[in-house]
């Protein structure tokens, strides 16, 4: 009986291993291509000039940029939706003009950061008609 077990046990190891290797394990796909960068958030730079410009310029201008509540007491108040007025003026001009003010317009230099007021200047050129 020992003899029959021994030589099954034999016969068996030797059909595995004259068995064909396994298959190799199919090649793993590449790992997927990361996601693109990050959108900034909707409106990003524009948001935050509109919340800028409602808060230091809309007082005069108006949320519309027309100036029309103020035009009887400042005749010569800009029109932020005139397309002469973003003609004739640089983004440069409109920055320079915020930060230092000019006539009866206040200066923004000490309440509003550069970078804000070029936010600012970004809303501006959104409301030409």
């Amino acid at each position: 009986m020992r003899g029959f077990l021994y030589s099954s046990l034999v016969m068996a190891l030797m059909a595995y291993a004259c068995d064909d290797p396994p298959a190799a394990a199919p090649p793993k796909a590449p790992p997927p291509a990361p996601p693109p960068p990050a959108a900034p958030a909707p409106g990003g730079d524009l948001a935050d000039g509109r919340r800028f410009y409602l808060m230091a310029c809309a007082n005069c201008h108006g949320p519309d940029g027309t100036g029309a509540m103020m035009r009887q007491m400042m005749p010569k108040i800009g029109d932020l939706t005139s397309a002469e007025l973003h003609n004739r003026m640089s983004d440069e001009d409109i920055f320079n003009l915020a930060t230092n003010g000019r006539d009866k317009m206040p200066a923004f230099k000490d309440s509003l950061k550069p970078e804000q007021i070029r936010k600012v200047v970004q809303h501006v050129r959104t409301l030409k008609r």
